[in-house]
């Protein structure tokens, strides 16, 4: 079965089970007694060497864990997993997590206007990961790409 069908098969089912929190943006689903891999669409969160990467991961267990989710899948990411949309008691997850300030907008997939207003409105009240301000905290896509030695040059400064 190519990737294709089976996110077909997958998107047949409405609901998921959270069986595990990897950090703020990627998740194992139990989906009709499969587990998957999921990453959530629209937001990038923390590494969880990163500072608030802890705490994202945390505050996401407990809001999560062994929780029923609704769900739709909207491809595989470059590691194959897949790329999925949550909501949460009714709400959607990556606005959840843009309001509570665990999440930066990623702006590279996605437009989605109300995305961009949230991550303004936290920035603009100091929620999370914004309250050492938008100077205060490297960003993970540009984390990533950093090496130990640069990390430690260039995200030392990352202030709470």
């Amino acid at each position: 079965m190519g990737s294709g069908d089976q996110i077909s098969t997958l998107n047949g089912y409405k609901t998921a089970k959270v069986v595990r929190v990897w950090d703020g943006d990627t998740y194992t689903l139990l989906v009709g007694g499969n587990k998957i891999s999921a990453r959530l669409k629209n937001i990038d969160s923390p590494e969880m060497s990163q500072l608030y990467g802890k705490e994202c991961k945390e505050a996401l267990e407990a809001l999560l864990l062994s929780k029923d989710v609704s769900f739709s899948i909207d491809g595989l990411d470059k590691y194959k997993r897949y790329l999925v949309q949550l909501w949460v008691d009714g709400e959607r997850l990556d606005k959840v997590l843009l309001k509570n300030g665990w999440a930066w907008h990623y702006v590279t997939y996605s437009q989605d206007e109300e995305l961009v207003k949230l991550q303004q409105e936290a920035i603009r009240k100091r929620i999370g990961l914004w309250e050492g301000g938008v100077e205060g905290i490297c960003p993970p896509w540009i984390y990533r790409q950093y090496n130990r030695i640069n990390r430690l040059k260039y995200c030392s400064n990352c202030k709470r």
